[in-house]
């Protein structure tokens, strides 16, 4: 490979190489070399001193230093925006956004609270003010669970076994007018519940029918307690599945986008929070 220094008046020195394999080089071909048939002088250039032929030289116009970082910085800028184009798509596709204080959610709150119920929020509130509205119980955990529902699920609010009337245990899935006949004749019997396993003693009332029901029953009101300042939160159908620590004050809209949003496609409008 054949090779010179030049130094032009004024500028450091450069090596160039103006052999056939250096103008394959894709940056040297790119700014500096190009095949010029018929090439006459352009206006400006100045023989370089000294400056002799070679065997196998290539004509080559090389552009000064403002031509080359003008040209640098325009592939700089074609990159960089294909990049962005990119990252913006694929962040589309597979991430969660919703726009604060534009929306809101239907929330099923139920488990360790006092006024279990569904609540409509702005996804701008705090998960602590849910939590408020609801009334979360002494007795309850800092620990909770998030799943999504359709806008074809069935929400079944909590009874107290020991005071609903018929109609109000008929609401609970797998009690029909028999059942409720019978968990109001033990009643009637043997006294109030001591607490809901105590429901299993009821003929047709066995283990799997009482997994479903126990969290939507219970047997003594329950007294209100403090938002705890921390919470673990557990998700599920979403598309970052796990348990989460947020703060109370993390505000619904902020929880979904950390969680990834829902797996299926969906409007998000309800959700189901089991307080534990």
């Amino acid at each position: 490979m054949s090779s010179r220094k030049i130094r032009p008046e004024g500028l450091s020195y450069v090596t160039q190489d103006f052999s056939p394999e250096g103008c394959d080089n894709f940056w040297y071909n790119f700014l500096s070399c190009q095949d010029l048939p018929g090439r006459q002088d352009l206006p400006g250039r100045q023989d370089l001193p000294g400056r002799q032929d070679l065997p196998g030289e290539k004509e080559c116009m090389m552009f000064n230093k403002k031509e080359q970082k003008a040209l640098l910085f325009l592939i700089f800028l074609i990159i960089a925006g294909a990049l962005i184009i990119l990252l913006r798509d694929y962040r589309t596709g597979d991430s969660f956004e919703i726009i604060k204080g534009k929306q809101s959610v239907e929330v099923y709150v139920y488990g360790e609270v006092v006024y279990p119920g569904v609540y409509k929020v702005a996804i701008s509130d705090s998960i602590g003010r849910l939590l408020e509205k609801a009334g979360i119980s002494k007795s309850a955990s800092r620990k909770a669970i998030l799943s999504i529902l359709d806008s074809n699920s069935i929400v079944h609010m909590p009874v107290n076994i020991n005071t609903a009337n018929k109609k109000e245990l008929e609401s609970l899935p797998g009690i029909g007018p028999k059942l409720a006949q019978n968990i109001i004749d033990y009643r009637s019997k043997y006294g109030n519940f001591k607490n809901k396993e105590e429901i299993k003693k009821i003929k047709g009332i066995g283990i799997k029918k009482f997994q479903t029901l126990s969290c939507l029953i219970f047997t003594t009101e329950k007294k209100s307690g403090e938002v705890p300042g921390e919470l673990e939160i557990e998700t599920r159908g979403f598309k970052k599945e796990s348990v989460y620590k947020v703060r109370s004050g993390t505000t619904i809209s902020d929880f979904l986008n950390l969680a990834g949003g829902p797996v299926k496609e969906t409007n998000l409008k309800f959700l189901k929070l089991e307080i534990k």
